[in-house]
């Protein structure tokens, strides 16, 4: 059996990737403007760099959207999405699946990098709960505070970076470097295997090798 999504509901999908996406990258914006006191020159060419990005992320995200299919068979599930990689696991793999308050479902798997997202608009979805409990556990998240987390750990990330780069205190310095360098390499390692996130996102964590060498290069100057 085969499941597709509503073409018709992914204008409210692209409200929440907006909502989602623009606050977190004006946040390093601002924070590269106030810290390096940049002229207002340069903001329209950072708000221009910035739209560019959204609006061909939103093109990126509109044709996935029309290409995803999720295909269940008596022994397996595959999740097949243009720009993504497929997931295929079988029925014994999941541990469990989440209906999240949004109304989409992510099926748990084992490993965790296999877990398969099922967005909130996808077609025949009562059917498609009866056919997941019929072979796993359907657990209802009461609370998504999935957008907090993500601004909370970006705004502290970069109140982690920036006082990192400006201490002259040995003690701070060494601490922020430790956590920097434990959040980035656990990031990276995250990020990598995740068959939920495109290649374009996985290409752009190699960033995080660049912050890591300004990091341990701060380090060891600070060591020395």
């Amino acid at each position: 059996m085969k499941f597709e999504l509503n073409l018709e509901h992914f204008s409210e999908f692209k409200k929440s990737l907006l909502m989602r996406t623009i606050p977190l990258m004006l946040m390093p914006l601002v924070a590269v403007l106030v810290f390096t006191k940049s002229t207002m020159i340069m903001v329209p060419f950072f708000l221009l760099i910035v739209l560019f990005v959204i609006m061909n992320l939103i093109k990126k995200q509109k044709r996935a959207w029309e290409t995803f299919e999720l295909s269940i068979d008596e022994s397996k599930i595959e999740r097949s999405q243009e720009g993504y990689p497929t997931i295929s696991i079988t029925k014994t793999d999941i541990k469990e699946a989440i209906l999240a308050k949004n109304g989409s479902i992510t099926l748990v798997a084992q490993p965790n990098a296999n877990s398969i997202i099922i967005p909130f608009s996808v077609n025949n979805k009562e059917e498609l709960l009866q056919i997941i409990s019929s072979f796993t556990t359907v657990r209802e998240l009461k609370k998504n505070n999935n957008l907090l987390y993500m601004y909370g750990a970006g705004i502290l990330s970069l109140i982690a970076l920036f006082s990192f780069m400006l201490s002259t205190n040995f003690y701070l310095t060494i601490g922020l470097g430790a956590a920097l360098l434990v959040f980035n390499i656990w990031s990276f390692i995250q990020i990598q295997p995740n068959k939920n996130l495109d290649k374009k996102v996985k290409r752009a964590s190699y960033f995080m090798i660049f912050m890591l060498i300004v990091i341990v290069g701060k380090l060891m100057v600070t060591l020395s």
